[in-house]
């Protein structure tokens, strides 16, 4: 299964009824171990760059992904099912991120307009001074 680009799964892969097995156990642990990683490098990376209000979104998907293989490990859930959940989980993380993106961008926006009308009074009161 390609772990690294769930887009890459093919219909065979989504069907898989086999359980996981002790070796791919073992990969899987050790991929996982090697995101966690990964991703507490990113979040640290948000929270330093200004972009913090991201943090629980990405928090959240890591949370559905590890409860995913959790389960997989646990021999609960086959690999197809493991695939359409870990898919499922990816574009809720990117529809939260775009929703996310696009309030920033209408907050902006505002704050801009806000700005802009600031300015704007200022210099007419400005004006009306000058004799």
């Amino acid at each position: 299964m390609p772990l690294t680009d769930i887009d890459q799964t093919d219909p065979e892969q989504m069907t898989d009824a086999r359980l996981i097995s002790p070796p791919e156990r073992a990969a899987l642990t050790a991929w996982s171990r090697d995101l966690q990683q990964c991703g507490s490098q990113v979040i640290a990376t948000m929270m330093r760059d200004g972009l913090s209000s991201y943090v629980p979104i990405l928090l959240a998907s890591r949370d559905r992904q590890d409860q995913i293989l959790v389960l997989l490990a646990q021999r609960k859930i086959p690999w197809g099912e493991a695939v359409l959940r870990l898919r499922a989980s990816r574009t809720a993380l990117l529809k939260d991120i775009t929703e996310k993106s696009d309030w920033r961008s209408a907050e902006f926006s505002r704050s801009t307009e806000t700005t802009r009308a600031n300015v704007t009074a200022l210099l007419n009161a400005l004006t009306r001074l000058v004799p």
